[in-house]
């Protein structure tokens, strides 16, 4: 890949298997309540895993059964921190209306009735129109400030002809952060970079990204927020360093260059 800058890593790095059983998983998430992990998949289904266990061994329900084809389907999903006592958890999904396709951040709560499923009832706490089929991000996490976080990208299509990544006036291209503790159905938090900022949206932590399909915070330290944003022309595949109110430059700047590129002229 070009542009690529590589690192010397003195860490210990081990492997260990964590479960078994599960096909095609998307991604995991530490469960408080199970005492284990949960894996989901863009079809929906959500299968936890215990020490010792197999996947099959204690089924979970699917919360939602989005389309899982091409870039859509279940992309995200996060336990609230006190998941352990209220039961909430959150979705990222992309669905179809009359043909549009959307990305919903809905919430969730156990079952009342059987602490093992999700009710089928849910809130939607964000509904936002794809302008193309593909980029639509989908990381959800919580940690460190027990506010949430949602990635998502630039609504697709090649080059992000939209200009979507840069427009402060959508959400399409950019990092959130919202209170789902309080308000109906969220709160903007007041030190988000860009409130009070009658053209651009508060919830908008960080702007200018191409597709942040993932993102982790350090766990020491000042627990910083590292973003994947997936490359459009296979010279970059950026891993950054999310700051508040930073533009990460797409799609004027990707990588360490312009973008577009300038074309290369024979001499």
């Amino acid at each position: 890949m070009r542009g690529s800058r590589f690192f010397e890593c003195t860490a210990n790095i081990g492997v260990e298997n964590v479960g078994r059983g599960t096909h095609k998983p998307l991604g995991l998430r530490d469960c408080q309540r199970w005492h284990g992990t949960a894996f989901y998949r863009r079809t929906g289904r959500h299968d936890p895993h215990h020490s010792e266990r197999s996947a099959a061994s204690r089924p979970f329900p699917q919360y939602h059964q989005p389309r899982g084809v091409g870039e859509e389907g279940l992309l995200g999903l996060a336990f609230h921190p006190l998941y352990k006592t209220n039961g909430r958890s959150f979705a990222n999904y992309t669905r179809r209306v009359n043909g549009q396709l959307q990305t919903v951040i809905a919430e969730y709560h156990v079952s009342s009735t059987d602490p093992n499923k999700a009710d089928p009832w849910r809130k939607k706490i964000l509904v936002i129109d794809q302008p193309f089929d593909n980029h639509n991000g989908g990381q959800l996490a919580f940690v460190p400030d027990k506010f949430l976080y949602i990635a998502l990208g630039d609504g697709g299509s090649v080059g992000d002809p939209l200009g979507n990544g840069q427009k402060l006036g959508t959400l399409l291209g950019k990092l959130l952060r919202i209170n789902v503790d309080s308000g109906t159905p969220y709160v903007i938090l007041p030190d988000n970079p860009f409130v009070g900022n009658p053209s651009a949206r508060g919830e908008i932590w960080a702007y200018g990204l191409r597709n942040p399909w993932r993102f982790s915070f350090d766990r020491g330290g000042t627990h910083r927020l590292f973003a994947g944003d997936v490359g459009q022309d296979n010279y970059y595949e950026e891993v950054d360093i999310i700051r508040r109110g930073r533009n990460y430059g797409w799609n004027i700047m990707e990588g360490f260059h312009c973008y577009p590129r300038p074309l290369q002229t024979a001499t």
